[in-house]
């Protein structure tokens, strides 16, 4: 019988460690067990940590490593969700540190350390964030882990997400892994809750999760509205590794890896108004999508009216403003017409522009019934004079 392997995962409450075994556990062609430390504690009754807790707790975290070490013989794989503690109980029981426990307990099997690193400050607000934990709850594990470990591969927290790390950390140990359309919503759920508790409380936040924003079928973009003008999230976000791809009068675009893209929204109580003074102008549309064509990523689309965008008014996703062409039936490749109504998106950033050969009018009514097979996918209102 094949052995399993075990892959140690060291870190201090609220680094992410967590998220990253689930991810692992996920995102992995092979089954992967995941024990930690909190599963042990659980398995004994309260009143003995009551009594001696430190002693409670080498106790159960040593059971978990042989627990470990029997699934591993066995040829189960393990993942610990686990923390090196340098306690003098170790010695008191066992007779030896935490340390050298593990190497004698998991000596002759396949085993991986990896160790999470994230700066205290970061760890503090994460313990605030969460609600369950003291704001200091990881500055005083720090003064009783283990110092001095050879580990195999450090994590940086404040640099990947965790599918990210996860992914990492299994093609370390040579593990298959996939994303697959179920395995994205865990992901693009675990992204969504990473990005809103780091600016959660900074403004408004939109999370855009439709397919036009994703990459690989799950999102990878935050829009941010700063509640304060003054605040520099742009800042902040650089020294957590984003690097500023693009940015205009109205949006900064700051980019980390592959796929996770922000977005902050520089006059977001402005956006409409700035879409509204586009009203009467005479605009020429650069048609991409003609009349009869299909959507390129959703071939259950057909463009009933010619779509496109005009150069040199910038949107809120930092491309130049899309525009539909109503009152042209033949499919065009450019249009010049003028703007007589605006589309509003209350959950994108992205407004439209109704562009309509001169002279000619149509009802808020009219509209929104012609651009249905799109806007129905968002919470959208039509903006007409002519109502």
């Amino acid at each position: 019988m094949n052995k399993g392997r075990i892959i140690f995962l060291n870190g201090l409450t609220s680094c992410g460690k967590t998220s990253v075994a689930e991810q692992m556990k996920t995102l992995c062609g092979d089954v992967l067990y995941v024990v930690s430390n909190d599963i042990f504690h659980g398995m004994v009754d309260w009143k003995f940590f009551t009594a001696d807790y430190w002693k409670m707790v080498a106790h159960t975290i040593t059971a978990q490593y042989y627990a470990a070490h029997g699934m591993a013989e066995a040829g189960f794989s393990v993942v610990i969700d686990g923390m090196l503690l340098d306690l003098p109980e170790y010695r008191e029981q066992f007779g030896k540190s935490n340390a050298e426990l593990v190497r004698e307990i998991f000596a002759g099997l396949d085993v991986t350390f990896v160790d999470f690193r994230c700066p205290p400050e970061e760890l503090r607000r994460r313990n605030l964030a969460r609600g369950n934990r003291g704001e200091f709850q990881s500055d005083e594990q720090a003064r009783l882990m283990t110092k001095e470990f050879e580990y195999d591969l450090t994590i940086d927290v404040m640099k990947t997400m965790p599918d990210e790390s996860a992914v990492k950390i299994l093609e370390f140990c040579g593990l298959p892994w996939a994303y697959t359309k179920k395995i994205n919503c865990s992901v693009a759920a675990s992204r969504r809750k990473m990005l809103s508790s780091l600016f959660g409380s900074r403004g408004k936040i939109t999370v855009l999760t439709d397919e036009k924003h994703s990459v690989d079928g799950y999102p990878v973009e935050l829009s941010v509205s700063p509640a304060d003008p003054g605040d520099d999230i742009a800042a902040e976000l650089i020294r957590r590794e984003y690097i500023e791809s693009a940015r205009s009068d109205r949006v900064i675009t700051l980019v980390r890896g592959r796929r996770e893209r922000v977005r902050i929204l520089l006059q977001s109580d402005g956006d409409l108004l700035y879409t509204l003074s586009q009203l009467g102008r005479t605009v020429t549309v650069t048609v991409d999508r003609p009349a009869g064509s299909v959507h390129p990523d959703h071939p259950d689309m057909v463009y009933p009216v010619n779509y496109g965008y005009v150069s040199g008014i910038s949107s809120g996703d930092d491309e130049w403003m899309d525009a539909y062409i109503l009152g042209v039936c033949e499919p065009l490749s450019e249009f010049t017409g003028t703007v007589s109504a605006v589309i509003h998106r209350f959950d994108d950033c992205d407004d439209k522009l109704i562009v309509t050969p001169a002279g000619a009018s149509f009802s808020s009514a009219e509209i929104a019934e012609t651009v249905n097979f799109c806007e129905k996918y968002f919470d959208s209102a039509v903006i007409c004079p002519a109502d």
